[in-house]
């Protein structure tokens, strides 16, 4: 095999793996040999047969598709009204800064739309303090036709705020702090029964996501924040703390490795479809990754127009460009882009891993914030590792599948 497609084993499984769309195939030894050696006297025609359906089906064959960017965060506003330890979009000016006019972020949205994107996360600050952001959103859904529109907000706005802009949007990701109305860690205390109020009151008139952050505090109450969730009747997934290590106001929040064993250990314990935002943890399928999508099918804009490669690497020195002066796909498609060319097998420490081409290195947002290097193994190589063993695990115990 080829360019975006690879033959690889892990524990003694044969996979073809699509690193183009995350497919993958099982194959037995007959049919890892047939692939292998492109040899149809190997293997007897229906194995064949099934072996060359499969791949069609899952867009083996298919040209190798054009670059685009897949997703972005958008950024409208920089200001918020909570005080949230270790806030990934924390500027220390948020609420005074000037925030993008609406003809600017429509502009921006044009941008995107361009360059093939066809989900946006709406995010801040706190998107929900704009005045115009109802006409955001319907510009980006009537005008602009992104497939999937959702916003990330912490749950505390009047209530008033949100009906109008809910037409608009396909899901609300509210923000968890807490498990219950007296529980709180790294989000300000008190604000626990106002989101629960709203996650309440809006459950029923759109999808909602609860998104968890997980860090050394809370993470033994991973249990409680399902019962929540069951209790609610919504959707969660959960988010690692991940911020700048070197910064010692996180020092009592930043996860061990044994710490991120334990969390995987929870999850896989808890047996719920949560997954772990930013991660390639959870779901119900296993993909093929070479890398993650930062700076390549993922981008984040901020609240000036700036664009980073993802969310989490709102730095200075990896600005890539400014979408309100540049063409986006100028800037990202760019060679002096150096999350462009980015692949597992170059990764420090991830050469030799078993299990590289399923978690494709991890988080690069991460390995930065860590080592200073986007080409380093994922800061959370050991939550990562003992998921995809566990998992291994559960798949040879259901092999029929394995053509």
């Amino acid at each position: 095999m080829g360019g975006n497609k690879k033959l690889f084993d892990i524990d003694g499984i044969h996979m073809l793996g699509n690193f183009d769309n995350g497919a993958v195939i099982g194959l037995d030894d007959e049919g890892y040999t047939y692939v292998e050696k492109g040899d149809s006297e190997l293997c007897d025609e229906k194995k064949r047969e099934e072996i060359d359906d499969a791949m069609k089906e899952m867009g083996f064959f298919d040209k190798a598709p054009e670059k685009k960017i897949d997703a972005a965060y958008l950024h409208v506003i920089d200001a918020c009204n909570l005080h949230c330890v270790g806030c990934y979009s924390f500027i220390e000016d948020r609420n005074l800064s000037k925030k993008l006019s609406c003809d600017e972020i429509k502009k921006i949205l044009d941008g995107l739309k361009h360059v093939g994107v066809q989900k946006i996360v709406v995010s801040g600050g706190e998107p929900f303090i704009r005045n115009d952001l109802e006409e955001i959103c319907r510009y980006a859904k009537e005008v602009c036709k992104f497939e999937f529109l959702t916003i990330i907000t912490n749950g505390t706005m009047d209530i008033e705020r949100y009906y109008p802009v809910l037409r608009y949007i396909d899901q609300l990701n509210i923000s968890i702090d807490g498990y219950s109305e007296k529980t709180y860690f790294i989000r300000d205390k008190g604000i626990m029964p106002k989101v629960l109020d709203t996650v309440k009151c809006l459950k029923n008139l759109i999808e909602i996501n609860m998104i968890v952050t997980l860090h050394r505090k809370n993470m033994k109450y991973m249990k409680e924040y399902n019962e929540l969730a069951k209790k609610l009747g919504v959707r969660f997934s959960f988010s690692i703390f991940t911020v700048d290590e070197t910064n010692p106001l996180f020092n009592e929040y930043v996860l061990s490795d044994m710490d991120l064993i334990e969390i995987e250990k929870q999850l896989m314990e808890l047996n719920v479809d949560a997954s772990i935002e930013d991660t390639p943890i959870g779901g119900e399928a296993i993909l093929c990754r070479s890398r993650c999508e930062a700076g390549n099918k993922l981008i984040s804009i901020d609240a000036r127009g700036d664009v980073y490669p993802c969310h989490m690497l709102h730095r200075k020195e990896l600005v890539l460009g400014n979408s309100l002066k540049q063409e986006i796909r100028d800037t990202v498609f760019s060679e002096t882009n150096p999350f462009q060319n980015l692949n597992v097998d170059n990764f420090d420490d991830c050469g030799e891993c078993k299990y590289k081409y399923l978690c494709g290195g991890g988080c690069r947002g991460r390995s930065y914030l860590r080592y200073g290097n986007i080409s380093q193994k994922d800061a959370y190589c050991a939550m990562i590792f003992n998921y995809y063993k566990d998992l291994m695990i559960e798949v040879k115990k259901n092999l029929g599948g394995v053509l």
